[in-house]
């Protein structure tokens, strides 16, 4: 498995075939971090991402989708 000390994530407006720059959400050097089980949904106007947050807590970001 690869680190689990960054979460980001990527858009595609072609249905997969390309897809963005990754954008980090959360990086922490300490190579023990972890951010894990991440959820994506959206509603069309926003992407809503949960994960969990070195299995402590569950975090919860709201991102508005711009055309």
């Amino acid at each position: 498995m690869g680190d689990r000390n960054i979460i980001s994530y990527t858009v595609s407006s072609d249905n997969g075939k390309r897809f963005s720059e990754p954008v980090t959400i959360e990086f922490d050097e300490d190579h023990d971090a972890e951010f894990a089980y991440p959820a994506i949904i959206t509603d069309g106007k926003y992407i809503y991402i949960t994960y969990t947050h070195y299995r402590k807590s569950v975090m919860f970001v709201k991102l508005e989708i711009i055309d």
